[in-house]
């Protein structure tokens, strides 16, 4: 009857903790940067496609069109964004949604004060809403955005490949 017990505990503890991740490595949709996979967006987004190419596809969800951008070779080229990170091809590197209509602020469920704000110099107005330890992006204005873009956060710099000047030895002067 112990040895149950404890099987029984050990169980609802596993399925809690993967749960638990679960729910927190989902930004968008259920779709994460370096985690999904074409395949995933796929079965979440299908139908809705409308153009895709090798390394990209864009969907019209009604209220928004989003851009996948997807990793094309895992041999760490790193000579483009979709060569860029230590995933298989098929990877989702970047989601990109814009908002067909603008959006209060207030209605993306954001902490904006964890985030930088930066303001375009050469678009009057314009304000990028930074946060890079959780790879995600607020283009728009003061009090409304245009859209939003998530990119892999500070947890996934180990993914990165070594640019071309990190691989280069250094000469000694």
């Amino acid at each position: 009857m112990e040895i149950t017990a404890r099987r029984a505990l050990l169980i609802v503890i596993s399925m809690l903790l993967l749960h638990s991740h679960a729910v927190d490595a989902k930004p968008w949709r259920g779709i994460e940067p370096l985690r999904s996979t074409r395949a995933d967006v796929e079965h979440l987004l299908g139908s809705k496609v409308v153009r895709c190419g090798d390394s990209a596809c864009i969907y019209d969800l009604g209220e928004e069109v989003v851009f996948i951008l997807y990793a094309a070779d895992s041999n760490c080229k790193n000579d483009s964004a979709t060569t860029a990170w230590k995933v298989q091809a098929g990877t989702v590197i970047e989601i990109n949604v814009h908002f067909k209509q603008d959006k209060p602020l207030s209605q993306l469920g954001l902490d904006l004060s964890k985030f930088e704000k930066i303001e375009d110099e050469h678009l009057p107005g314009w304000i990028y809403y930074v946060n890079i330890e959780e790879g995600v992006r607020v283009e728009g204005g003061l009090r409304t955005a245009s859209g939003m873009t998530y990119f892999p956060g500070a947890k996934d710099k180990y993914l990165r490949c070594p640019s071309v000047s990190d691989a280069k030895p250094r000469m000694n002067r």
